[in-house]
């Protein structure tokens, strides 16, 4: 997985019309949907909510050294 995509869990009613579920993110957070838009909308929304959380640094990355003021 590269940096620029997320992982999400998707759970779908098997039975159930509309189309109905959840989907999870990477932090565990569910979104509910019910129908064809709600489903896009949900995607969306935990898209926008992966933007927003910072990732941490892959292992054995270092940070970038800040040079000190003179």
């Amino acid at each position: 997985m590269t940096p620029a995509q997320i992982h999400l869990h998707v759970d779908i009613e098997r039975d159930q019309e509309p189309i109905s579920g959840t989907i999870t993110d990477e932090a565990g957070a569910a979104l509910e949907f019910s129908g064809w838009m709600e489903l896009m909308s949900a995607f969306d929304t935990a898209r926008d909510r992966a933007r927003d959380t910072p990732r941490d640094p892959p292992s054995g990355s270092r940070e970038p050294r800040t040079r000190a003021p003179q």
